[in-house]
């Protein structure tokens, strides 16, 4: 139990951060901004491409996920069982994310491999960003199993 409460303030921590710096974004780029600053072409990547197109949507879907988290994480402190499945999906949805991510990623290095981008940069930044899918999608699977353990105990 030790571990889940561990767990449940490091996601209160991390979910009320990811809602703010959200928030605050979504208000800079409703108010302060005429048109969505984007990035040049050269460098947008395929994930970098869509969230700049639709980045409202992008913005407040990452702020629901902010809310959604808090939520969770108040859920597992008070050793609710809905907190814990509500995290388990939150942690289901980060898996599918850093997949989508992996191809997304994948595809965008196959057309960029024609472009007159540098091979050395291209290759770093796919290191990078398979790097990081790959632990985020490991950490998600982690947090899984543990939750599911926790789960039966509280039961």
């Amino acid at each position: 139990m030790n571990y889940l409460r561990s767990f449940a303030w490091f996601l209160l921590f991390m979910s009320s951060l990811l809602a703010l710096v959200s928030m605050i974004n979504l208000i800079m780029l409703l108010f302060l901004f005429e048109s969505i600053p984007t990035a040049g072409s050269r460098l947008s990547s395929g994930v970098a491409s869509l969230v700049l197109s639709n980045v409202e949507v992008f913005g407040a879907v990452v702020f629901v996920f902010g809310v959604s988290g808090v939520v969770a994480s108040l859920g597992i402190l008070k050793k609710k069982q809905w907190g814990i499945d509500l995290t388990i999906l939150l942690l289901a949805v980060g898996i599918v994310w850093g997949i989508l991510v992996l191809i997304l990623e994948v595809a965008a290095v196959g057309s960029a491999a024609h472009s007159d981008t540098p091979i050395i940069f291209l290759l770093a930044r796919s290191i990078a960003t398979v790097g990081i899918s790959f632990c985020w999608i490991a950490g998600c699977a982690w947090g899984i199993t543990r939750l599911r353990s926790a789960k039966l105990a509280l039961s």
